[in-house]
């Protein structure tokens, strides 16, 4: 198992700490890309490396948890549109912006069928 550990490759490791971070917030996203993601899982699961082996467990935590889990999309939490480029909105001045309960609206992720 993981007596003899080997040192890990620093790329794949950032490779794997970067996808774990995307796939947590895109579950439609997430769901197209299930094959590659499944070939990551599937080459990172037996890594001799520890390091890499725990990270290829989170991301498995992170996908289950993408794909099955209802939570709150936080692109939408303040009906701001942040999918606009940072020329056309500026972002930093609604940093820390106090908000009023009736005007937050929250749009859910709900698990879909195929997810």
């Amino acid at each position: 198992q993981l007596e003899k550990e080997e040192r890990g490759d620093p790329e794949i490791k950032w490779n794997l700490e970067l996808l774990s971070a995307v796939v947590q917030y895109g579950a439609r996203h997430t769901l197209s890309h299930l094959s590659q993601i499944r070939e990551v899982l599937r080459l990172t699961r037996y890594a001799r490396c520890k390091e890499i082996y725990q990270m290829s467990a989170g991301l498995l935590c992170d996908v289950i948890t993408c794909l099955s889990g209802t939570y709150i999309l936080p692109k939408y939490l303040f009906g701001v549109d942040l999918n606009l480029p940072p020329g056309e909105r500026d972002y930093l001045s609604d940093w820390g912006t106090y908000f009023k309960k009736n005007e937050v609206r929250a749009k859910w992720h709900v698990p879909s069928h195929e997810e």
